[in-house]
């Protein structure tokens, strides 16, 4: 049964954003196990992730609170910051010659009430507009959905089931709230070809037995679907995998297991997305190695699964390595993953465009190709680092980082490649196929 649908819309501003927009990009849609354009020509879709700083901010007085309490201390943005997409990130994305961008956004940016919605919908859709002009598509992905996310279950995954933020596929409420809020997009999105399609979800997690298990995940999934192509029968629909599962254990509360679930057969235009970080030992905790053969495995593995049970088209929505690894190792490691997923005909995103960084920040948890460090001006005075920001700095390494890479001519550069230069030089010729 299709859901009813709910859109706090004004109606008169979406028909004037989208008049605005030409048909820059032909549309794609999915023909067996590929993606193809109006020409019939197969596309694979190469490009980064932006994380648009969707977890949020630390906001004193409540975030420090919160922390003590064992819960995230982040506060989700209810609208996106402008330091998160500027004129120099569209020209420095459109140097790199990406065909697409894996666009994160949070619950709460297009959550009914929030006062800064349409404005939130006219930011998205210029966004991809300027996008689109660089003949970059874009992939809307919810992120960070509503209730238990992969941000603040760093905080709950400890907890006891009972004490634990509940996940969309558990809360009914957080679910009907999804499906508006996807419903919402897709309706102002539908006329949109430069628009991939639409990531439902970032990482999922399983309910437990009691609250359903996997069939009540797959029901919520078709359900989500359908939902969407009431109002939308054109745009691609990327369903991930999930990433684990809630346990009934009263004291072991997650089992970190993946599988692809296949939509109902009623349901077109489907594709399926997986995240490849093998091994986590080295991309993630900066293992001294990894064993290529070992890697191609895991990822023929990954494939003949997906082929069995029918779930293709395969993306690769996120991969990456972090800066726990030197300059030559991630190299080395993202070189060999662009060949892979080459020889497999794989579509593949890199986890990320761009890292926030700062005196706070770790910096072996640096994903970005570049770095962005939008507390220069709060943190820094003539080239040297505030009282309270200081030792935080030289703990996480970031004073060296600062003087290295954002501080030229007695200045603060704001976004800098940092040390990624032979990185890019791999990903451009990857993006362009070579």
């Amino acid at each position: 049964m299709i859901i009813k649908i709910f859109l706090t819309i004004n109606i008169a501003l979406s028909l004037l954003l989208s008049a605005s927009f030409g048909q820059t990009l032909p549309w794609l849609k999915v023909s067996g196990e590929s993606f193809v354009n109006e020409q019939n020509e197969v596309v694979f879709l190469r490009g980064l992730n932006l994380s648009n700083n969707v977890w949020g901010n630390w906001v004193t007085g409540f975030s420090e609170k919160a922390e003590r309490q064992g819960s995230d201390p982040l506060v989700r943005p209810q609208a996106q910051a402008n330091w998160v997409l500027q004129d120099k990130d569209f020209e420095l994305i459109a140097q790199l010659k990406p065909n697409v961008i894996r666009y994160a956004i949070n619950y709460e940016l297009f959550k009914p009430g929030n006062p800064y919605q349409q404005l939130n919908l006219k930011q998205l859709l210029e966004d991809i507009k300027r996008f689109n002009a660089n003949n970059i598509y874009v992939i809307i992905n919810l992120h960070l959905p509503e209730g238990l996310d992969v941000q603040n279950d760093n905080y709950e995954r400890e907890k006891p089931p009972q004490k634990r933020i509940n996940s969309i596929f558990e809360n009914k409420e957080y679910w009907q709230n999804t499906i508006t809020l996807w419903q919402y997009l897709a309706y102002n999105l539908k006329s949109l070809s430069g628009v991939a399609g639409y990531e439902l979800f970032n990482e999922p997690r399983l309910p437990s037995k009691k609250a359903g298990g996997l069939k009540e995940f797959q029901h919520k999934y078709n359900e989500l679907s359908a939902a969407i192509r009431a109002v939308d029968q054109q745009h691609i629909i990327f369903l991930p995998e999930y990433n684990s599962l809630e346990l009934d254990d009263k004291f072991e509360t997650i089992r970190w297991d993946r599988g692809f679930i296949k939509a109902d057969s009623k349901l077109n235009n489907i594709a399926y997305v997986f995240h490849f970080y093998e091994p986590f030992e080295y991309t993630h905790l900066g293992a001294k190695d990894f064993n290529q053969t070992t890697i191609a495995m895991a990822l023929e593995a990954k494939i003949e699964t997906a082929t069995k049970l029918g779930c293709l088209p395969l993306v690769v929505s996120e991969y990456g390595v972090n800066q726990y690894q030197p300059l030559e190792k991630r190299l080395e490691y993202l070189a060999f993953l662009h060949e892979q997923f080459k020889n497999h005909g794989l579509s593949s995103m890199l986890w990320e465009y761009k890292s926030k960084v700062g005196a706070f920040v770790k910096h072996y948890n640096i994903f970005g190709l570049f770095g962005h460090y939008p507390e220069a001006e709060s943190e820094i005075n003539n080239g040297e680092f505030v009282s309270w920001a200081k030792e935080p700095a030289v703990s996480n390494n970031f004073d060296y980082l600062f003087k290295k890479y954002f501080w030229q001519n007695d200045n603060t550069v704001p976004i800098s490649l940092l040390d990624n230069r032979l990185i890019w030089l791999n990903l451009h010729d990857y993006f362009l196929g070579n």
